[in-house]
Formats: structure tokens, sequence, C-alpha cells
């Protein structure tokens, strides 16, 4: 077993005490683990970084996994940032360790102007991370270590290639995606998140699977699926994915 695979492990079992026996300033009743395609991303969008759009990473990436709530009324994901201000916790690089910070590098880059790798991990975890602090124990090892599991376990790049659906300069329907889907969720919705641009076709940018506060069973994602909300029902919601 790999350095990694052992720590995530442990992690796992760290993760999975913190969530079961912690209460958050700021309730939440499941989490959304979302995964981004870079090139659908920055698909004619200037707030990218600068470079060839062949060069964005291949295949899907990590986003974030966040705390979210049904019963909000924009059903808007949880914020941390309070109650990391409250307890004074920020981001510290060296609870990562050089393994789990190079596997980052490669699974969970940023993708906009302006902004290191790094600078997106503090976002990411001052953010939708620090909801179960102040456990001692609790620490940036733990929330990125269970979201690279939970990456290495349902691979959305994968599942849709299973299911004959490959980036291609061709529309599909937003529901054959949701359909490939339920391989890793079954019946439970997942999130799919489209970008709108102006006189074209929706192109898929992010899916979201949902879990339980354990992150063991799946549930249903709160938010729809905009994609469908954008795409033209009169062509069948059809959508891109680059």
């Amino acid at each position: 077993m790999s350095i990694l695979k052992r720590s995530m492990v442990l992690v796992a079992l760290v993760f999975t005490l913190f969530v079961t026996t912690s209460h958050s300033i700021e309730p939440f009743q499941y989490y959304q683990f979302a995964v981004a395609y870079g090139k659908g991303v920055c698909y004619k969008n200037d707030l990218c970084k600068k470079q060839n759009p062949f060069e964005y990473p291949v295949g899907w990436t990590i986003h974030g996994l966040w705390p979210s709530n049904y019963s909000t009324s924009t059903n808007k994901d949880v914020s941390c940032s309070k109650n990391a201000q409250h307890n004074d916790v920020h981001f510290n690089l060296h609870n990562l360790g050089s393994v789990m910070v190079n596997r980052l590098l490669e699974v969970w880059p940023n993708l906009y102007e302006g902004k290191s790798d790094v600078d997106l991990w503090e976002n990411e975890y001052e953010k939708h991370g620090t909801c179960l602090q102040p456990d001692p124990a609790y620490n940036e090892a733990t929330y990125f270590g269970k979201t690279l599991e939970l990456f290495e376990l349902y691979d959305v790049f994968d599942t849709l290639e299973g299911n004959n659906i490959r980036p291609r300069p061709v529309k599909i329907s937003a529901n054959i995606i949701l359909t490939a889907l339920k391989n890793i969720v079954g019946e439970k919705k997942p999130r799919i998140t489209c970008r709108e641009i102006k006189n074209e076709v929706p192109v898929l940018t992010q899916i979201a699977i949902c879990l339980d506060l354990e992150l063991k069973n799946f549930v249903d994602c709160g938010k729809k699926s905009n994609c469908l909300l954008f795409a033209n029902p009169d062509e069948g919601k059809k959508i891109i994915y680059v």
C-alpha cells in the first residue's frame, strides 16, 4: 500500500469520527462532491488563465467538497468562513505533507487568472472545510485527504467513457449525462452544471454527486441541474461536452 493510500485510510477514519460526533456553527445536511471539466470551464472564458485550451487539465479535476443544505431558500452551499474566523482557523499548507501536495497539484488545479493552486486550496478549506473546527485532530489533511479519496473512488471520466460519452464538438442530451451517472449514484439525483454562452449551446463544466454526513451513502442533490434550465427544450435539452 502506498504512503498516500495509507494516509487516506487514516484520514477516512478520522473524518468519519468527526462528522458523527461534532457540531458545526452553521448546520448542514449533506455534502456535495464536485468535479470540474477544465476545457468546459475555460471554453471562451476570459477569466481563465491565458493558455492554449488544449493545455488545460485533461479530463475531470476536483472542484471541492462542500457542506450543503436543503432547507435554505436559495439552496446555497454552506459557507464555513465565519466559523473559521470565529475559531481563528487559517489554511496551513505544511499540514498536508509533500505526498498529498503533489497529488493535489495533479488533480485539484486552479483554472483562473490571478490565483495559484494554493490560493484555491486555501479558499476551499477556509470556506468549506472548517465547519467541524475547533476539533484539534481535524485539519487540512483530514479534509483534503477525504476529498482525494472520493475522487479516486468515483471516477466521473471513466463513468462517462464507459457509456460512450466522450468530449467531442457535437450536441448531446443533458439527460444522457444524468442517466450515465446512475452507474455511480443509482437512483439518487446528481447535479450537472453548464455555462451559458450567448448564441451557443450550453457547455458542460461540472458534475456534483451528493452524500450523507458520513460520506458513505448517496443522497439527492438539493440544487437543480442548470444544464436542464439553459438548454433549449425544443432541441431536446442539448448541451456540448467539448
